[in-house]
């Protein structure tokens, strides 16, 4: 009677929320706490923000799985993307803000990705991106005038100052709630990655509670 009831307890532990995915993570392992960091006033949403490179091969593997994610994240998660910057990222960061404010972001965010690395194509330039968006059957002139905006040029150097107070070396890297980073070589692979970050995500969720 006594081992049934062990068994029992056993099976209701791992039902609890959280209980099995926070098996194996540890901190300083899996992942860091950002030093200095505060949390992000997001009310009940907890911000999942990936770091990201068009030419990063790693970056180009994790898209399918992020969308799969996507699908299924936690309620409390709100994802976010940034494009990391580093003066030969340049062209992408900016094709990225671009492509958002053509409002084509959906469109070409993936073809994008699909033509340099599935068609192995060099588009590091605005003129060979806006050939690009040409093809895609876009305004080849509307990318341009966004690429070389103001506005462009200024979330760049956002996203290039908050790559710096985050630490960000490599991609790609997720921020969760701007207190914690980890990549797929910290886990392991891009899958446990995932599962962390939806750990972290209930994990701060409940203690906003």
């Amino acid at each position: 009677m006594q081992s049934k009831l062990n068994i029992l307890i056993f099976m209701l532990v791992l039902l609890l929320p959280g209980a099995a995915a926070s098996a194996g993570f540890d901190e300083g392992t899996h992942y860091i706490e950002i030093p200095f960091s505060e949390s992000l006033k997001t009310g009940d949403k907890v911000e999942v923000r990936e770091f990201f490179w068009y030419g990063c091969g790693h970056c180009f593997q994790l898209e399918p799985l992020l969308h799969n994610w996507l699908e299924k994240k936690p309620e409390a998660a709100q994802f976010v993307t940034t494009p990391a910057f580093l003066p030969k990222r340049e062209a992408h960061a900016k094709a990225y803000y671009a492509f958002e404010a053509m409002g084509k972001l959906e469109k070409l965010h993936t073809a994008f990705f699909n033509a340099l690395h599935v068609d192995q194509r060099k588009l590091d330039t605005a003129e060979a991106i806006a050939d690009f968006v040409d093809e895609q059957g876009e305004d080849k002139k509307a990318f341009l005038k966004a690429f070389k905006s103001f506005a462009t040029d200024h979330k760049v150097k956002q996203a290039m100052q908050l790559g710096q107070q985050y630490g960000i070396s490599s991609v790609p890297t997720i921020v969760i709630d701007g207190r914690y980073f980890t990549t797929a070589g910290m886990t392991g692979s891009h899958e446990k990655m995932l599962e962390l970050v939806d750990f972290l995500v209930e994990k701060i969720a409940k203690e906003r509670k």
